[in-house]
């Protein structure tokens, strides 16, 4: 807990932080920005930060937290791979610092780090995806709509192909191999969520 270790050693304000925004990251200049920011408000308080490279930064950050040496403030991916640090309560609960910013951070945005109804990341992109339907395909092998589960989309692009109406869901395969691969830890972190909207 960062406010922990500011009150423990009151003289030395330093925060450390790793994150991935290495100088070809699109997202570097914002955490310049933000740095910027804090250090302003914060003269008394020294944010000592780290960029690392994805791949190394994900053994890196693995190992810290099995040996508990881990930065105060440090990047994550969401879902499985911050679900396990919620799960072995390595990461602090950010609902009561949420608070404060609610109006800024809608809870949408905030689903993928929240496990069972807490908060515990601080999303800093949100990807929109679209997909675009021919209904009058999709109804000739016997859907009225779009699919609405990944599973259902599966099960209407393998009717597709068998229908001869479409060659080839090669990307959808591609990506449904690298959910399959993932599977476990996602089960994982998705019964987490699960249990939040339930509760």
């Amino acid at each position: 807990n960062i406010l922990e270790k500011l009150e423990r050693n009151p003289e030395q304000k330093v925060i450390t932080m790793w994150c991935i925004a290495t100088e070809s990251d699109s997202n570097r200049h914002s955490y310049e920005a933000a740095i910027a920011d804090m250090e302003k408000k914060y003269p008394d308080t020294k944010l000592n930060w780290e960029a690392i490279e994805n791949e190394t930064y994900k053994q890196k950050i693995k190992a810290a937290v099995s040996g508990n040496n881990m930065p105060d403030i440090f990047f994550t991916w969401s879902c499985a791979f911050l679900g396990d640090f919620v799960k072995d309560d390595k990461v602090y609960c950010l609902d009561d610092a949420y608070k404060g910013f609610a109006d800024k951070l809608p809870e949408k945005m905030c689903k993928n780090t929240t496990y069972n109804g807490k908060k515990y990341g601080v999303p800093l992109t949100m990807n929109i995806v679209g997909l675009f339907a021919n209904l009058d395909i999709l109804k000739e092998v016997g859907y009225d709509d779009v699919p609405e589960t990944y599973e259902k989309l599966i099960e209407c692009c393998d009717k597709l192909v068998a229908a001869g109406k479409i060659r080839s869901v090669a990307p959808v395969r591609r990506h449904g191999a690298l959910l399959s691969t993932l599977s476990p830890s996602s089960r994982r972190a998705a019964a987490l969520r699960r249990s939040t909207t339930s509760s």
